[in-house]
């Protein structure tokens, strides 16, 4: 078992995650929160991305750029890149 429950949650039932707006918050919480929880949030948020079958979950490039705020210079968005 993963000691990250955040991606136990994904793996256990991501639609149902996605349909609650889990997966805006996560992506959000990955932008905009606190340091202490990014290993935590971007290995889940990895881990989505990784699989075909999760990927699908995420909007087409407004869901990375989001999560990506936090690493990229105020001035640059994934259209820049």
């Amino acid at each position: 078992m993963t000691p990250n429950p955040l991606l136990s949650a994904v793996m256990i039932d991501i639609d149902l995650l996605a349909r609650c707006g889990g997966l805006r918050v996560l992506l959000h919480s990955l932008a905009e929160g606190p340091g202490e929880l990014t290993p935590l949030l971007a290995s889940t948020f990895l881990y989505i991305v990784d699989l075909p079958r999760t990927r699908g979950y995420l909007r087409p490039g407004s869901d990375l750029e989001v999560s990506l705020q936090r690493f990229l210079p105020h001035s640059v968005t994934l259209r820049d890149l």
